[in-house]
């Protein structure tokens, strides 16, 4: 978590905590809806569309970078200047991969682990 994104500081405020904590459960969620006051409050400064809008989350395009703006320093990390990976994984099965990943099959959620996981040894590793 030391890395971590979060982008509702505002609602972590203490004061709003408690606040919220004093509301009564039908101002938080009903059967139908969730976060009640929140959205009515919202709805005095935003358009119906974005109070209604699902819930959308923060992904990155790790799909399109591993093929591109970042293949050299991924197979840096992970073919040649890797400190864990040739204890655990085999090269060819690593280069494999990454060539799939460039020819199209994505593989964005394996390179990340395999990535993290040599970053993390790269730090913590004796």
């Amino acid at each position: 978590m030391a890395f971590g994104l979060e982008a509702r500081a505002p609602l972590l405020d203490h004061h709003l905590a408690r606040v919220a904590s004093q509301l009564p459960l039908s101002l938080k969620a009903t059967p139908s809806k969730t976060k009640v006051a929140l959205r009515e409050i919202a709805s005095r400064y935003l358009s119906a569309d974005i109070i209604a809008r699902r819930k959308k989350g923060f992904s990155m395009p790790l799909d399109r970078w591993f093929r591109n703006e970042l293949l050299e320093w991924t197979r840096s990390c992970l073919l040649e200047e890797s400190v864990s990976l040739p204890r655990y994984f085999h090269r060819p099965a690593i280069e494999r991969l990454l060539q799939e990943h460039v020819a199209g099959k994505n593989h964005a959620g394996r390179i990340h682990t395999l990535l993290m996981f040599e970053l993390w040894c790269r730090e913590y590793s004796p």
